[in-house]
């Protein structure tokens, strides 16, 4: 964690005896980027919880299969609704794949809103290719 450890040593975190010597090739990058926190950077945040749940709960809407439907519901009603998701998601091996395909494009589609909000207009740029969702699944 060389990078992550220049940022802390920078932040204040971390002593400069604490740092190896990966971390210490890294430092003038990270100080440039702890200077320009707020103007020419900004720090991304994981999503928050809500936003999480309620792509699991636009899935759970959206399921074609009402047995299926009926306990991502349920899941999404108890206690621990992230875990349990998972495990109704994980019982149907087909509704699984289409979870990962779904949440994946929620999740940049999060993202692009996100930096739009900057004036920054992405584009999709990755390597892993979104996969297409099956008929009735978009929104």
């Amino acid at each position: 964690m060389s990078f992550a450890d220049a940022l802390r040593y920078w932040e204040g975190d971390l002593e400069e005896d604490d740092l190896g010597s990966e971390a210490k090739g890294e430092l003038a990058l990270a100080r440039e980027i702890v200077e320009g926190m707020g103007s020419r950077f900004i720090r991304i945040e994981r999503l928050d919880s809500r936003t999480s749940f309620e792509v699991m709960e636009n899935f759970a809407r959206l399921c074609p299969d009402a047995r299926a439907q009926g306990q991502l519901f349920e899941a999404l009603s108890r206690n621990k609704p992230f875990r349990r998701f998972k495990d109704a998601v994980s019982s149907w091996p087909a509704l699984r794949e289409v979870w990962f395909a779904f949440k994946d494009q929620a999740e940049r589609e999060i993202v692009k809103d996100w930096l739009r909000e900057y004036g920054v207009e992405a584009e999709d740029a990755s390597e892993h290719p979104v996969k297409p969702l099956p008929k009735g699944w978009e929104e």
